[in-house]
């Protein structure tokens, strides 16, 4: 292994917030410091139409939020999806929330609620307890789960895409250093399993709801990013210029484009 930017973020950082600023959102790393090109893959910070706070622990109060706790788990997992499609991150992190800590839910419903919930966390801003950082204990929760045959494989490729995209940019943030090598090892290897997959929308993620996860160019753009860090030019190289021909204006394309040129001193 060639991990050549590990000692290299940190410098750089100063240089790529003056370039990125105004492009980009608040980064997660609660350091008021702008993000990187190659960070959030979940896309734009969208609140939606509910108001109120959460935190990284799932808790959350608000108002407008349009979340019924009479509902049943299957219920709530379908409020909490409507209000996905809906840019309502905090609604559907109550929604999903809801069904967690419901002891009649099924084994399955929890995965599909930790998956859920990982994916609005992700959405949101730090400030209203989200960022990308936040998503990952209920990202690898939920694809660490083995809820049973009755389950559907696709939440459980849902959450492991969300967990190796957050896993990638907890590298980036440079807030975790001493894991970097195992967190890269375990994201190259989830999304290369994951777009081997015959179809992206329907064996990846379900396609009542792929406009709220990421497109296969996307992860594939992610995925180079990822051995870019790790030091693998080659590999990176050869996922980028896929992922630019498939896509070339998806966002998280060029945004981890961005990052791999900022990183080798190219911008």
């Amino acid at each position: 292994m060639n991990f050549k930017y590990k000692n290299m973020l940190g410098y750089l950082i100063a240089f790529i917030t003056i370039i990125t600023a105004g492009l980009v959102g608040c980064g997660d790393s609660g350091s008021g410091r702008q993000t990187l090109p190659g960070e959030n893959p979940f896309g734009p910070y969208i609140t939606g139409t509910g108001t109120g706070t959460t935190t990284a622990t799932g808790t959350s109060t608000g108002t407008g939020t349009d979340t019924d706790t009479s509902l049943t788990p299957e219920q709530a997992i379908k409020n909490g999806s409507d209000k996905m499609l809906e840019s309502n991150y905090i609604a559907a992190v109550q929604a999903y929330t809801t069904v967690i800590y419901d002891s009649s839910a099924t084994a399955a419903q929890k995965q599909e609620a930790y998956s859920g919930r990982g994916w609005a966390k992700a959405k949101l801003p730090v400030d209203q307890g989200g960022g990308t950082i936040a998503a990952i204990p209920d990202l690898k929760q939920a694809s660490n789960m083995t809820p049973g045959a009755d389950a559907d494989p696709v939440v459980t490729n849902e959450s492991k895409l969300g967990y190796a995209l957050a896993l990638i940019q907890l590298v980036v943030s440079g807030s975790d250093t001493s894991n970097d090598s195992a967190n890269l090892n375990i994201a190259i290897n989830i999304i290369e399993t994951l777009l081997a997959e015959p179809s992206w929308n329907g064996d990846v993620i379900r396609e009542k709801y792929q406009s709220v996860y990421v497109t296969a160019p996307g992860a594939r753009a992610m995925l180079a990013l990822a051995y870019d860090l790790y030091g693998n030019t080659a590999k990176a190289d050869y996922h980028i210029a896929i992922a630019l021909a498939d896509a070339p204006n998806d966002e998280n394309v060029q945004k981890a484009k961005a990052t791999i040129d900022i990183l080798r001193g190219n911008i």
